[in-house]
């Protein structure tokens, strides 16, 4: 893996080679990274001057693993906390807020190559492969799993909800293309899936506002089931 120049998002992870989904990154052998520091509170509860303090602990060959993290500089004290707050990787389950150097330099994207793993107790992040990529393309994950259920304009309205801590425009590929037949089928695709799995499920997707009516179930011995307002 390499970090280059990714266009109007900035810099990005890419591959250096030719990767499988079973290779090196891939479902058999992930790559594993220990975090640069962790604070020890969640991150809507952290301010600029605990991130301060954690990069005046590191050792200047870790402040080295900084300097292509997207911002102005990272010595900057206005940009620490929202540079840490862009590229932290948030635990829901865990008052704690790891800063891992692969994951702030990786973009999202709705159409993901990679996704990652937080080992429960070690804290270790797991890089597996989502599909097949040729060197040169670049390594993307998705924001949210529900991204893949989510037509382009429920993707943007979400991503540029005032309400989120880190709130920001989608530039990956598929987002920034034109409105042709492409993405169209795009559209109809992920729409159909979410419907799919609100059938197999029950219910809507888990992390973004939900749009699809409650469900009822049919009589007793009917497998058939209705959407109503």
């Amino acid at each position: 893996m390499e970090v280059k120049l990714a266009g109007q998002k900035g810099i990005g992870l890419f591959a250096k080679r030719d990767i499988s989904f079973y290779d090196c990154t891939g479902t058999k052998n992930p790559y594993e990274e220990q975090p640069l520091f962790v604070v020890n509170q969640s991150l809507s509860s952290v301010n600029q001057w605990t991130i301060q303090e954690k990069l005046n602990s590191l050792r200047p060959i870790d402040l080295q693993a900084l300097e292509h993290v997207p911002a102005v500089q990272i010595l900057d004290r206005n940009s620490l906390l929202g540079l840490f707050r862009a590229t932290a990787f948030a635990l829901s389950h865990r008052s704690v807020t790891p800063f891992y150097t692969i994951y702030a330099l990786a973009n999202p994207s709705c159409t993901p190559t990679i996704f990652f793993c937080v080992h429960p107790f070690a804290i270790g992040l797991f890089v597996f492969m989502e599909c097949d990529v040729k060197a040169g393309d670049e390594l993307c994950y998705a924001y949210t799993a529900s991204v893949a259920c989510m037509t382009t304009a429920e993707r943007q309205e979400f991503f540029s909800d005032a309400r989120h801590i880190d709130a920001f425009t989608c530039r990956c590929e598929l987002c920034s293309a034109p409105p042709d037949h492409i993405r169209q089928l795009s559209d109809m695709r992920r729409c159909a899936m979410r419907h799919l799995l609100y059938l197999l499920k029950g219910c809507d997707l888990p992390d973004v506002p939900r749009r699809i009516p409650r469900m009822r179930r049919d009589p007793p011995g009917s497998k058939l089931r209705v959407w109503h307002n």
